[in-house]
């Protein structure tokens, strides 16, 4: 079909849009429980705090996603990319063995649906999952899936571009220092905590806990539970804490005193990591 003059304008002006989209420098967002942070690279960093909610997790993290969307607005920037990185407090991952022969896509949804109602219950019914093959494993994160969907159609809307969405644990690990890359790897946010199983063949398994008043208690345990679990023996663990405020020296004394090493790079990000930055713009105003 042969276009009109109008509508070849129509195609000429999106694409020139889409253009100039791409040219510009990208913005970061943080989506946590108790902020959103929205760095756009060129000027300081804007944090809005979000009110303390006993609301069901979807709800929470609708609220987050209406209030960065509102953000950008605000700030005006232009059609800009977007890297999005969520807190934990909203990631539900899985870590599968994936053993021979690729399976098909139809395959692999079957599986995750499975294991996801096995490990989760009836709360998968409204998390959306993606995931990815590493090797001979299958790593999965489920997030809410209204949140999620409203997220992508306001930026859609803005003419903004969703360029990466990442599990903050995934962020902060990929910027951690680790011996020989093989060990546990701990990532404490004010909300919630990561535990991660990493070798030289890649990740082994991923599990999401939620903070409390006893994290010196909650989280060895479910470490030392996840190590049962797999038969693991390694009881080496760094400990990431991302905005510097958990106090983590019991969580630290009680692993050792459980026969836990905790090395003593434990906790160093990359200066300039995006998780560590926007965490630390929450820290820097007194929301955490």
């Amino acid at each position: 079909m042969t276009g009109t003059p109008a509508s070849t304008s129509s195609v000429l002006a999106r694409a020139l849009a889409q253009g100039r989209t791409w040219l510009r420098a990208p913005v970061a967002a943080l989506l946590a429980p108790q902020a959103v942070v929205l760095d756009p690279g060129t000027a300081a960093p804007t944090v809005r705090a979000l009110p303390a909610s006993d609301a069901a997790l979807e709800v929470q993290f609708e609220t987050a996603v209406d209030t960065l969307l509102q953000m950008l607005d605000a700030a005006a920037l232009g059609q800009r990319r977007l890297h999005v990185v969520v807190s934990d407090f909203w990631a539900r991952p899985l870590v599968l063995p994936m053993a021979g022969p690729s399976p098909t896509e139809a395959e692999v949804e079957i599986v995750l649906a499975t294991q996801y109602r096995r490990n989760y219950g009836s709360l998968m019914q409204a998390w959306q999952w993606c995931w990815a093959r590493h090797g001979a494993q299958l790593v999965a994160v489920a997030w809410p899936a209204v949140g999620l969907q409203r997220l992508r159609d306001g930026l859609a809307a803005s003419g903004h571009v969703l360029a990466t969405a990442r599990p903050l644990a995934v962020d902060a690990v990929l910027g951690a220092r680790q011996a020989a890359g093989n060990g546990w790897v701990g990532v404490v946010e004010r909300d919630a905590f990561s535990l991660l199983r990493r070798t030289p063949a890649g990740w082994q398994s991923w599990s999401v806990g939620v903070c409390g008043p006893d994290l010196a208690r909650s989280l060895p345990l479910q470490l030392q539970r996840e190590a049962s679990r797999q038969g693991d023996d390694c009881r080496v663990l760094d400990l990431l804490d991302l905005d510097g405020g958990n106090g983590l020296g019991m969580v630290r004394q009680a692993l050792v005193e459980t026969g836990w090493t905790v090395p003593a790079h434990s906790g160093y990000l990359a200066p300039g990591k995006l998780s560590r930055r926007l965490c630390q713009q929450i820290a820097a105003r007194g929301t955490a």
